[in-house]
């Protein structure tokens, strides 16, 4: 700072050399205050500005006086103080709820003596306020008195009676309110603290706007220079550029550009997140370490021309977005090999052989109760285990199954169990109370079986109880 070439010790210094010569430094020993606290200001009504409106309301009631006081608006029924002795004056009554409210302020009660005109008021109300910095002031008052006149005033024995005749009249008036300017230091070129400014409030004009709203100041340059900001951390990169010319320009969303030459770029390292909005193109590869996240909708590859190799293992389910409306391969492109434990589904069709890894005693079938395909040892299956039930009219039919209704109807028909039949044209039976309709039958075992037509052929063997039943035509 410059050194003082004049020295003010005191504010009575200041105040005789209040112009300073320019170029002179002025000093201050001590702290300096200028202005006054805003509630040191003068307010109110500036009575110097009050302007008559005239009487803006006027009206007559009855009014009666006693030794103590005296009540008004007697005549009005809608009144606190009716009195219906004065019911004939319902015509003299008052609705401007002001006269009413001031006959307080009156030197009461109201004889023919103190029947003088008397006035109360004026009341002002703040009507306009404004500010002043930070502060509210009033910028206008408006305000009324009320006016009261007695007349026919006539004494009852036991006080006085008579008439009152109210007038509103409004004024209206300015305020002593301070509507100055409140920067007690000014300074038309810069200022300069050369340690810590401490205030309660900053206002900085240069490059404020309306589209500036919630901005920040920011550093601009080396200079410590600030201008207004976004209110992020720093101005946002909207977009970047690398040319053949290993030019580098980055534009932020301040419209400011910044150019650097780049000799190499082998790569871009972020440490932290890096968020992106709106479409990202890789003309190359993209190798990601660590864990990822496909959110929304994913298209991989844009034809059949692309492909997917997955190495890694699958620790979820595959579950289409649809039932029934997508397929694993096609009729032309096929899965090598299937592995897995368990296949639910509607129909298998198998293009070639069906190998499987059982042994040599055991086949696959089709559990009637869960629709599934088993493996099970042929050498364990039963009557009560396995059976084919039949009453199709292919050639061949087997039916091992306790149950009289569903026959063996095969032009070859085999049963075995209890309660069986068979219709074929050759029929074998194993069991008992069964019964055989064929050309060609045999029963072997089982008790009340039964041949009702049959060939020479036909025959019932072990056990008794059986019959055999030959139906023939004898032509006369």
């Amino acid at each position: 700072m410059p050194s003082c070439q004049d020295k003010y010790t005191t504010l009575l210094d200041l105040a005789r050399q209040a112009k300073i010569i320019s170029g002179n430094t002025a000093c201050f020993d001590g702290k300096i205050q200028v202005g006054i606290p805003f509630s040191g200001y003068p307010t109110g009504v500036d009575l110097t500005t009050v302007v008559n409106l005239g009487v803006t309301s006027q009206e007559d009631t009855v009014f009666s006086s006693s030794t103590a006081t005296t009540i008004f608006d007697m005549s009005n029924s809608a009144s606190t103080t009716y009195n219906p002795t004065f019911e004939s004056y319902s015509g003299d009554t008052w609705t401007n709820p002001l006269f009413s409210a001031n006959t307080v302020s009156l030197n009461l009660p109201i004889t023919s003596l103190s029947a003088e005109t008397q006035s109360v008021g004026p009341v002002w109300t703040l009507t306009q306020t404004g500010m002043t910095g930070d502060h509210v002031i009033g910028t206008q008052y408006t305000g009324y008195t009320i006016q009261y006149g007695f007349y026919n005033v006539t004494d009852y024995g036991l006080g006085y009676s008579g008439f009152t005749t109210a007038q509103q009249i409004t004024y209206s008036a300015g305020t002593l309110d301070y509507k100055g300017p409140l920067d007690y230091l000014y300074s038309r070129e810069d200022a300069t603290v050369e340690n810590r400014l401490t205030t309660k409030k900053l206002k900085v004009t240069g490059g404020a706007s309306a589209s500036t709203i919630g901005y920040v100041l920011t550093q601009s340059d080396s200079a410590g220079n600030a201008i207004w900001g976004s209110s992020d951390s720093g101005p946002t990169i909207t977009g970047f550029t690398y040319n053949n010319n290993n030019t580098f320009t980055i534009t932020d969303n301040e419209d400011n550009s910044f150019s650097a030459t780049i000799n190499e770029m082998s790569g871009l390292t972020i440490n932290g997140d890096l968020t992106v909005t709106g479409d990202t193109q890789l003309d190359g590869d993209l190798i990601v370490e660590g864990q990822t996240t496909l959110r929304g909708q994913t298209t991989i590859g844009n034809s059949f021309g692309d492909s997917v190799d997955i190495v890694a293992r699958v620790n979820a389910d595959i579950v289409p977005v649809f039932d029934d409306n997508v397929s694993l391969g096609s009729n032309v492109r096929f899965w090598k090999n299937l592995y897995v434990h368990n296949v639910t589904g509607g129909t298998l069709n198998l293009y070639s052989g069906l190998t499987t890894n059982n042994s040599g005693t055991e086949i696959l079938v089709r559990n009637t109760t869960t629709g599934q395909i088993e493996k099970r040892d042929a050498s364990t299956i039963g009557v009560d285990t396995m059976y084919w039930t039949s009453g199709s009219s292919g050639n061949y039919s087997i039916k091992t199954i306790n149950d009289s209704g569903l026959d063996s109807t095969g032009d070859y028909s085999a049963a075995g169990g209890y309660n069986t039949n068979t219709n074929g044209d050759t029929s074998f039976i194993y069991s008992k109370n069964s019964t055989t309709n064929s050309d060609n039958s045999v029963i072997l075992g089982g008790v009340d079986s039964l041949i009702n037509t049959g060939s020479t052929n036909s025959g019932i063997f072990v056990v008794s109880g059986n019959k055999l039943v030959i139906t023939f035509m004898i032509r006369l």
